[in-house]
């Protein structure tokens, strides 16, 4: 898919109206991503996105429905409202606590950069991906309009630009996208995903040659230290809290994947917060002898988003401390799964 993605080519090198209609057209996908995720397609959204080149395809599966619509509403409120919540907080913040510090920065930063979420938009928090999609999109398309006039200026709100996506939307978003194609059940909303995180780890790959070299003082999260492992050694309650939290295991557990994998073991779960659900699910699998199966389940889980991380890193080199954070975390996190296996097999509580 990033094969389709083109890079922004450099404004000195460019004809100005095709680098202007450049950056429109880069605006416009992201305007494009964030109606997806703040709103249910509607008929009208429908019959554009059937003939759109990305999107067409990827609502086959639903041709031979005669009105496809319930099956998409259905679907955007069990993604997003259910499973995979579009808040940076949830992935950055180790609380996961909506309109607490995590949010406030977004939106002092839509502030400085004289952004004004339309306010009929009806969403939990500032930081929901829609908005700062399309906060993204205003500053291109601010980017686009000083085209004819000065070089100097356009290199400027590049960078303005380069460092809101790393700060915000390419500091999550990919971990965001991956898991929503993972828990997709519909090709639409899986496809959305998927070009989600390609698309804004390719765009900061394309950006960053008009800014600073990207560092990790770049990055909206710190660095990672090395996790301390020793938490696998522990209480059932303590394990469930680190991979229940994004910043700490490197990748989200949604109760979908954990309804998945109790249907699986045949555990029978209830739907609630996903700590809890994640404590009976480690609670029962212990109680039926089933605790290797579960933890090799998550292992493998954690594993899967560290390969796409070194798949990622390979194809954006000039975004890896971006993604070396999420990669090296989901890495630690299936170190730790193992560690906590084999004590497991050896009798060791």
């Amino acid at each position: 898919m990033s094969s389709s993605l083109q890079a922004h080519p450099s404004p000195a090198s460019d004809a100005p109206i095709g680098w202007a209609s450049l950056l429109f057209a880069r605006a416009g996908l992201y305007r494009l991503l964030a109606r997806l995720y703040l709103e249910e397609v509607d008929v009208a959204w429908l019959g554009l996105l059937r003939e759109h080149p990305m999107f067409a395809p990827a609502l086959a599966d639903l041709a031979a429905l005669e009105d496809p619509l319930p099956k998409l509403r259905a679907e955007y409120a069990r993604v997003f409202l259910l499973n995979v919540p579009p808040y940076e907080a949830v992935y950055v913040d180790e609380d996961m606590m909506l309109n607490a510090s995590c949010t406030q920065a977004v939106a002092q930063s839509y502030a400085d950069l004289d952004f004004q979420p339309n306010p009929i938009r009806a969403v939990g928090a500032a930081d929901h991906i829609g908005l700062e999609l399309e906060c993204m999109a205003q500053l291109l398309e601010q980017a686009a309009e000083l085209v004819p006039s000065s070089e100097d200026r356009l290199a400027t709100q590049l960078q303005i630009a380069q460092r809101f996506l790393s700060d915000h939307l390419a500091s999550w978003g990919p971990i965001f996208g991956l898991a929503v194609a993972h828990d997709a059940r519909l090709a639409f909303y899986r496809t959305l995903g998927e070009f989600t995180a390609e698309f804004l780890l390719a765009e900061l790959d394309a950006l960053t040659p008009h800014a600073a070299p990207l560092g990790h003082e770049h990055v909206g999260s710190p660095p990672p230290a090395n996790p301390d492992l020793r938490v696998f050694e522990g209480e059932f309650r303590d394990i469930a809290r680190y991979l229940v939290t994004p910043a700490l295991a490197g990748f989200y557990l949604s109760r979908e994947e954990m309804f998945r994998i109790g249907g699986h073991l045949q555990l029978p779960l209830a739907p609630v917060e996903r700590r809890v659900m994640l404590v009976q699910l480690l609670d029962q699998a212990a109680r039926y002898e089933v605790l290797d199966e579960l933890l090799a389940w998550l292992q493998r889980e954690a594993a899967r988003v560290a390969n796409t991380g070194r798949d990622w890193e390979h194809t954006y080199p000039g975004v890896a401390p971006v993604i070396e954070h999420w990669r090296r975390r989901a890495e630690a996190t299936a170190s730790g799964l193992a560690q906590m296996r084999r004590l497991a097999s050896r009798g060791v509580s």
